[in-house]
């Protein structure tokens, strides 16, 4: 789901529609996050837990849709999930000293 996707969701859920200033901060805000997540394996980790789940839910027959589709839902949904705690200042996000961007 696209951050502009992800306002739309929010709307049809009932939430009032940002300005449009506001809508281009978000949608910043999350594509920045995303690349941060990504730069830092953290997607990866997200994406590798959505497979596993998807897998467990396969072999207990607990689903039964496509599992890549479903996979992308999970990966959205754990990344979302994320955004929420940093979002609470429950959790932060530190990038190590001396970290190299080309690792």
């Amino acid at each position: 789901m696209s951050a502009v996707e992800g306002q739309q969701f929010a709307i049809d859920m009932g939430f009032v529609p940002p300005s449009e200033e506001i809508a281009e901060i978000e949608a910043e805000e999350v594509l920045t996050r995303w690349a941060v997540f990504l730069h830092y394996g953290i997607l990866k980790e997200i994406e590798q837990s959505s497979k596993w789940f998807t897998q467990f839910l396969k072999k207990t027959k607990k689903i039964d849709s496509n599992e890549q589709e479903f996979r992308s839902l999970l990966t959205v949904y754990g990344v979302a999930m994320l955004n929420k705690i940093m979002d609470s200042e429950k959790l932060a996000f530190v990038v190590p000293i001396g970290d190299d961007e080309d690792d």
